[in-house]
């Protein structure tokens, strides 16, 4: 009897951590979907930025994620498959950019390996590429959006929901 007492005990605790693992495995990513204003005088930016309006639409479709930057009549697009691998992309001139998403829990973090069209003596961090490593998050409301540079100083877009 004392042995089915203790496979009991033992069967307890792995059935709360095999609920706890299944709990936070299934667990939706935010939906950053929508249409977002930065708010400047809520944003910690680079020193020198001109105040310029820029707005960025998101659409998140799946493993994807597409983010439509708009400023001063210029647009851009990045896409990113948020899958943690790296995607190559045509940069523009044949020149590789590469790419790549992924989850931590309700932060997603995107970034971009681009070559530099820069003169040959010209070279950061010992190679001719430019790295942007972005986190991307929503306040607990869902209406402001949360983007920060992983660079020294650390920098901070928040973008209020259209």
């Amino acid at each position: 009897m004392r042995f089915i007492a203790n496979k009991h005990v033992v069967s307890i605790p792995l059935i709360m951590a095999m609920a706890v693992l299944s709990f936070a495995k299934g667990r939706p990513m935010p939906d950053l979907s929508g249409t977002w204003i930065l708010n400047q005088a809520k944003s910690n930016l680079p020193k020198g930025t001109a105040s310029r309006p820029e707005t960025i639409t998101i659409t998140c479709t799946g493993a994807t994620v597409q983010f439509l930057y708009e400023s001063q009549g210029k647009k851009s697009t990045e896409t990113y498959t948020t899958d943690g691998k790296e995607y190559i992309q045509n940069a523009g001139q044949g020149l590789p950019k590469y790419s790549k998403a992924e989850w931590k829990n309700s932060l997603l973090i995107t970034q971009i390996d681009a070559h530099l069209n820069v003169p040959e003596n010209v070279i950061l961090n010992g190679y001719p590429y430019a790295v942007l490593k972005q986190s991307w998050r929503l306040s607990k409301r869902g209406d402001v959006l949360y983007r920060y540079i992983d660079d020294d100083p650390r920098y901070l877009f928040s973008y209020d929901k259209q």
